[in-house]
C-alpha cells in the first residue's frame, strides 16, 4: 500500500466528458487510498467530499456513503486505510 497525503494539496484530474472532450478537473484536498492494480484514487476533499477518480476510464465520481461504495473498489487493506482517515472503524472479510 502506498503512503497517503497527509497534507490537502491541489490535483489536477484527466477528466472526459458525456461528448467525448477532454478536460482537466481541479481538486483540493488529501489522498487517502490508491488501487494500485486498477488506478483508482480515492480523494478526500477540503470541503469533506469523497471522490473516486478513475484514471482509466477519465472519470471522477462523488461517493455518498465510502463505507459500502469503496469496499469492492479498492482491496482489503486499501479499504481499511481510506476508511481509517475517514475516521470510520470497519471490520473487512478476508
Amino acid at each position: 500500500m502506498t503512503e497517503i497525503d497527509r497534507e490537502a494539496r491541489t490535483f489536477e484530474l484527466k477528466l472526459v466528458n458525456e461528448s467525448g472532450r477532454f478536460y482537466t478537473g481541479r481538486i483540493t484536498g488529501r489522498e487517502i487510498a490508491m488501487n494500485e492494480q486498477t488506478g483508482v484514487v480515492v480523494y478526500l476533499t477540503d470541503d469533506d467530499r469523497v471522490l473516486v477518480y478513475d484514471g482509466a476510464q477519465a472519470d471522477v465520481m462523488t461517493v455518498m456513503n465510502p463505507d459500502t461504495e469503496l469496499e469492492g473498489l479498492l482491496s482489503p487493506g486499501e479499504y481499511a486505510a481510506a476508511m481509517a482517515a475517514l475516521g470510520i472503524s470497519v471490520v473487512v472479510d478476508l
